[in-house]
């Protein structure tokens, strides 16, 4: 189920609130490749993509916020180093997975996800990674599966934690620096 940005989670900065929806749709990607045959190596893919962009958007913040002299910076910009650490972490965690050799066969409409299936996300409920893998999945053990649903897990709770709960924290500080 994809998490889909809403208008209640802008800081009311428009490079940061559309990195944010950026962020959001890189870990989408990321929770769809779970769908392919292929999906470690894609994961992977996704996963260095997300990790770049997530560090760049770190340095746009944090000069943001040393410009606008928000009073929580140093606690935010360990809250940043942290969850780039974990980030840094899941790297390495799949890159001790099994290597996968792509598959050749192009996505099928079989394979996409409907869109009567896609729901808009509740922040309010909890996630919960899959217990098994699925059976459709044969380039996959249950180990590299518990892994990747952790990765997911893990990515869907720090971009929402972040941003409604740490970033939120700037939107007062920014809407004063605007009246003034």
């Amino acid at each position: 189920m994809p998490i889909l940005w809403r208008d209640s989670m802008a800081i009311g900065h428009p490079t940061i609130d559309s990195e944010h929806k950026y962020l959001f749709c890189l870990i989408n990607a990321v929770e769809l490749a779970l769908q392919i045959d292929n999906a470690p190596e894609v994961v992977r893919f996704y996963l260095e993509q997300l990790i770049d962009y997530t560090r760049a958007h770190f340095e746009h913040e944090e000069k943001i916020q040393l410009q606008i002299q928000f009073a929580k910076y140093a606690e935010h910009k360990m809250e940043h180093q942290k969850i780039l650490n974990e980030l840094e972490l899941l790297r390495s965690r799949l890159n001790d997975l099994p290597k996968i050799k792509p598959d050749p066969s192009p996505v099928t409409a079989e394979r996409a996800v409907p869109d009567d299936e896609i729901e808009d996300y509740d922040p309010s409920q909890s996630y919960e990674a899959p217990a098994e893998p699925a059976t459709d999945e044969p380039h996959t053990d249950a180990a590299t599966a518990k892994t990747l649903a952790q990765v997911v897990s893990f990515l869907r709770h720090w971009i929402l934690d972040h941003v409604l709960q740490s970033d939120i924290h700037m939107k007062s500080p920014l809407q004063s620096l605007r009246k003034r």
